[in-house]
């Protein structure tokens, strides 16, 4: 699961309140972390209803973007975990999406993945400059 153990990373904590009034900044700053270099990037997540600061590994071999029933729960607040949809409509970092719930059979069942149906519309740069901690930005096609 994606926890406050990244904060370093991030100005923000995870599933932290965003303030809706502001638009999201691009490009957007990830770190690649662990002995993997998992790739984490923290977005700003948008529905009707609330507005989250939430963490995301970047995984450009899903077709689709996931997230955890906990994210979910914290955007359906009250909803049991049985009744949570399967997926829902938001504005994620300023795009439309549809957010599919993370398979609970999968070994991605606590994690929020950014798939390649958000990741198509962006550019990835990795920068290996800033020494043991490796980062790296995501920018949208047309943002400078």
């Amino acid at each position: 699961m994606l926890s406050d153990t990244y904060k370093p990373k991030f100005a923000v904590s995870h599933l932290s309140y965003a303030d809706p009034t502001v638009p999201p900044v691009w490009p957007v700053e990830g770190a690649a972390v662990g002995d993997t270099k998992v790739m984490i990037v923290s977005l700003v997540l948008k529905t009707e209803s609330k507005c989250l600061n939430v963490y995301f590994v970047v995984d450009d071999t899903s077709p689709r973007t996931f997230i955890s029933p906990t994210t979910m729960q914290v955007l359906l607040p009250g909803e049991p975990l049985e009744h949570l949809p399967t997926s829902i409509r938001a504005n994620l970092h300023g795009q439309d999406l549809e957010l599919m719930l993370s398979p609970q059979t999968s070994h991605f069942a606590d994690l929020n993945l950014l798939g390649v149906d958000f990741l198509a519309k962006c550019i990835l740069w990795m920068n290996n400059s800033f020494g043991e901690e490796e980062r790296y930005s995501l920018s949208l096609k047309n943002h400078p």
